[in-house]
């Protein structure tokens, strides 16, 4: 996958531990920001420059933004399957416990010591928690 389906498959968003998978160095990453194409939302995540900004964009920085294993879970991950009585906002993201785990600057984030990779799944193009652990 190219950077730009990757980007498309997550509202123009895209994390920088998927551009280092992708192969692109930081050197590289940064002249993507340099060249105006791109915008650093944060240090974890880049977007496209004059995307639409959407409810689904702002959830993805979020999990994107919170690094890997991650996904909308509590309320937001309620709200995000349309469950009746639930609001996305405040957003709030799971990712498992980590030593080497970066702050999180775009949701309120949740550590459990375990989260199995089924208790992630992609819907609407977001990383999300399953219901039933909901």
């Amino acid at each position: 996958m190219d950077l730009y389906a990757l980007a498309a498959s997550q509202h123009s968003v895209v994390a920088v531990y998927q551009l280092r998978s992708l192969g692109l160095s930081y050197d590289a990453i940064e002249h993507l920001t340099e060249s105006g194409e791109w915008y650093r939302r944060s240090p974890m995540i880049i977007l496209r420059t004059g995307s639409a900004r959407t409810v689904e964009q702002i959830a993805s920085e979020a999990v994107l933004d919170a690094g890997r294993r991650a996904g909308l879970s509590d309320y937001s991950g309620a709200a995000w399957f349309d469950l009746n009585g639930f609001r996305l906002r405040p957003l709030h993201v799971t990712r498992l416990r980590d030593s080497t785990s970066t702050p999180i600057r775009l949701a309120m984030i949740h550590e459990p010591r375990l989260l199995p990779e089924h208790h992630l799944t992609v819907h609407k193009g977001v990383s999300v928690t399953v219901p039933s652990r909901i």
